[in-house]
């Protein structure tokens, strides 16, 4: 989590430096608020829930859809302004961190992965389960 805020943070001082604003603005800003939105859903529920095949479910749609998203980013933004390849080293850990996470979630509940794929007879448990008591 630290190495993804940080390369937050760098890529923000990118847009700064590139003046996101004048060269991008509105659309591509709400293009990055998107994408933190699909990391924010998974991650909310992973740290409120258990993990089970819903929440994995989740986790690999936010990634599928952060991917299509970051690649919507890159080629509206490039038409507007370098993309460094500094800022692209970046972006590739924006999108690498979500991918690794839910690949430790399907690590840690492979039961739960395995039954959402179909391959155990075990029926895959589709519903939310708060891990907070009150």
């Amino acid at each position: 989590m630290p190495a993804w805020i940080g390369a937050g943070l760098a890529d923000w001082w990118h847009h700064r430096r590139t003046r996101i604003a004048d060269t991008s603005g509105t659309r591509e800003s709400a293009i990055l608020c998107l994408m933190m939105a699909e990391a924010a859903v998974p991650t909310m529920l992973g740290l409120f829930c258990q993990v089970d095949a819903e929440v994995l479910a989740t986790a690999g749609a936010a990634v599928a859809v952060r991917e299509a998203m970051a690649c919507a980013d890159v080629a509206f933004a490039q038409s507007r302004c370098r993309v460094s390849p500094g800022e692209q080293q970046i972006h590739n850990l924006l999108e690498v961190v979500p991918m690794a996470a839910t690949a430790l979630l399907v690590a840690l509940r492979w039961d739960q992965a395995a039954a959402l794929a179909g391959r155990e007879r075990a029926r895959p448990d589709l519903r939310l389960h708060a891990t907070m008591r009150g």
